[in-house]
């Protein structure tokens, strides 16, 4: 775990990077210029195309991450097994263009009534979907070669500094809404030819077919499991996708009012999800080490990232939900007309906590997926669409935006309860140590101190004063908390670490 816990760091500090500059964005930046319809729709257009890249990659970033272990070898560039993961998706883009095509009148009565801004430019759903799609499968590969850093930085910084600049641009008055638009799709494919260019670079960028490995052994293995990985992730892009568009078609009463939802619903979940940035560095590079030590069976070594995994997740998600919500009514005082999106406030609860939940559960999903009972995966997953979508159908009408974010809550704790408990009858595997019960009820703690921690002011200088001491104490007594009764071993070994730099200096 050591291992995770060094080269998590710098892809850390780039994500935390990242959250600075999209914090920027999306609480201050897109609020100020953007009326509420045009911060929703940039929203969905990048929802839905990474809705539809999802389903149309054909499951090759799993294909990647289980397999290609199997398939390294540099004398032979790997047996063409970059070329074969870019290839066989393509027959998926084509699948979709003519869908796309065929149902776009469908797509667009969805939406012409409550999000009609959306159906004007549907169009770029096309590219903006091939440019999502490519990106992760390339990306998938950096990571099995333990390549994870400057990915990451063009998705989590770079990415979002090319947002920063085009808004400035609008702001400015030097573009139109519609430049805009195309300006903003135009950055993802900006990011899919610099990690092309990167992949070329480092010379992974094998591109030359081999048909030879269709004579692999594996490959057999492979088509089995593109069958059942297949509809899983149809399944998770409608469990993980759906709130955003659910809301764009049903919330509301009003022309594009859908969209307006859409803004305030994004920028709260923006915030709620922050908690779990440390479970996705420390997730993605678990993966490979995962992937070996179920070819090597090496069970005693799945139980050790399982439940290492956990505890560190649960503990940095803990701490970033306590700050959050400690601070969350002077949060708000940051954010331009902040009486439209203060109806986000308790979204942001229940997405915190429905992180705090995947966290806690671990790396449940990727130990599904590389075991021999990965086709569960499928069958849960599915599963866990068809409750978001009903209870998003019923929730979203009733409740609006707090709706979708019960919804999604509620619908997480099934999924990780199923897949926990599917876990431990299988492989006798579980994430829970003594040590989970103490972040949990400081987050019970949070919740019941934090009414009457808020002073009524609405000066920034104060809020500023507020949150930082606020921070200091809650975070401070925390840490030291996690410190004294060492909750995490790699969690302390790196606190002492830091600590003894700092006193030598």
């Amino acid at each position: 775990m050591g291992v995770v816990i060094r080269q998590s760091i710098l892809s850390t500090i780039i994500s935390y990077i990242g959250i600075a500059i999209g914090t920027f964005n999306v609480l201050w930046l897109y609020p100020k210029f953007l009326s509420p319809e045009q911060v929703g729709l940039l929203r969905l257009l990048q929802d839905i195309p990474s809705l539809f890249a999802l389903f149309v990659r054909l499951g090759a970033t799993s294909v990647v991450d289980r397999f290609f272990s199997y398939f390294k070898d540099e004398d032979s560039r790997h047996h063409g097994f970059f070329f074969f993961i870019l290839a066989y998706p393509m027959l998926g883009f084509i699948g979709f263009l003519f869908s796309f095509w065929y149902f776009n009148d469908f797509w667009a009565s969805l939406y012409v009534e409550k999000s009609a801004l959306l159906v004007h430019y549907f169009f770029l759903i096309i590219p903006l979907t091939f440019f999502m799609m490519y990106t992760d499968i390339i990306e998938s590969y950096l990571r099995v070669h333990l390549k994870i850093s400057f990915s990451n930085f063009l998705k989590e910084v770079f990415l979002r500094i090319l947002f920063t600049l085009s808004i400035t641009i609008f702001a400015f008055n030097w573009i139109g809404f519609d430049v805009l638009v195309w300006l903003y799709s135009g950055c993802y494919g900006i990011i899919l030819l610099i990690i092309a260019y990167y992949l070329f670079q480092i010379g992974l960028f094998h591109w030359k077919p081999n048909w030879s490995i269709w004579n692999h052994s594996k490959m057999k293995e492979i088509r089995d499991y593109l069958i059942y990985i297949i509809p899983g992730s149809a399944g998770g892009i409608i469990a993980h996708k759906i709130d955003n568009l659910m809301i764009a078609a049903i919330s509301g009463s009003g022309f594009n009012e859908g969209l307006t939802n859409v803004a305030i619903y994004s920028i709260a979940y923006f915030i709620g999800s922050v908690v779990e940035v440390p479970r996705k560095n420390i997730a993605q590079i678990s993966i490979p080490i995962l992937s070996a030590a179920f070819k090597e069976n090496d069970l005693p070594l799945i139980k050790n990232l399982y439940q290492k995994n956990a505890i560190i997740q649960l503990i940095s998600g803990a701490l970033l939900f306590s700050l959050i919500w400690i601070n969350i009514d002077d949060l708000f005082l940051f954010i331009p007309n902040r009486e439209i999106y203060l109806a986000g406030k308790y979204v942001i609860l229940f997405i915190a906590l429905t992180k705090l939940v995947d966290m806690t559960t671990s790396i449940n999903t990727e130990i599904i997926q590389f075991s021999a009972h990965y086709r569960f995966n499928m069958i849960s997953i599915v599963l866990l669409s068809f409750i978001t979508v009903i209870t998003s159908w019923i929730l979203i009408p009733i409740h609006g935006i707090n709706g979708a974010a019960i919804a999604l809550f509620s619908t997480i704790c099934i999924f990780n309860f199923v897949k926990t408990l599917f876990i431990y009858i299988k492989m006798g595997l579980n994430p829970f140590t003594n040590a989970m019960w103490a972040p949990w009820g400081y987050v019970l703690f949070i919740l019941l101190v934090t009414p009457y921690l808020q002073w009524e002011g609405d000066s920034l200088l104060k809020a500023i004063l507020c949150i930082g001491i606020r921070s200091i104490v809650i975070g401070g007594m925390f840490l030291f908390f996690v410190r004294k009764f060492n909750l995490s071993s790699d969690i302390s070994s790196l606190m002492d670490t830091l600590l003894s730099k700092v006193i030598k200096k």
